[in-house]
């Protein structure tokens, strides 16, 4: 039912300042296609019909590179658009806020990557603080 679903468009663009630092710039859009009038399962903002973010990003981590780094920031305006809020993506949660993290590769295949996200639900106004650091070991 295509009036129930929302649609996706992205953006990146990046610059390599030397061959260890790069730049990005991303941006997502997302439209809802519902109709204003049908229920949003689990709650959400359907007369919110767009979804945004911009995120910048410094420097080159790599997974392959012990080392290499990057870091981020992240604004996101993400209300719950349609049915399809219980994907695994962030643009289910119903939230407005910043996030701001990064990658370190300590050694080939071992890399941490963390962040820190200050939102506001966009109905009741509430605030959540999260904090997430994760290692990643691939061999």
């Amino acid at each position: 039912d295509p009036q129930r679903h929302a649609l996706y468009y992205g953006f990146l663009a990046g610059s390599h300042l030397s061959r260890k630092v790069s730049t990005t710039v991303q941006a997502s859009y997302g439209k809802n296609t519902a109709l204003p009038n049908r229920s949003c399962p689990g709650g959400g903002s359907m007369n919110r019909r767009l979804a945004y973010s911009f995120r910048y990003q410094y420097g080159n981590s790599s997974i392959d590179k012990p080392g290499s780094w990057s870091l981020f920031a992240l604004y996101q305006y993400y209300p719950r658009l349609a049915s399809y809020a219980g994907t695994s993506d962030d643009w289910h949660k119903n939230e407005k806020g910043l996030r701001l993290g990064g990658e370190y590769t300590f050694d080939k295949g071992f890399l941490l990557n963390y962040y820190g996200q200050w939102t506001h639900d966009l109905d009741t106004h509430g605030f959540a603080r999260e904090f997430r650091a994760q290692m990643n070991w691939v061999f």
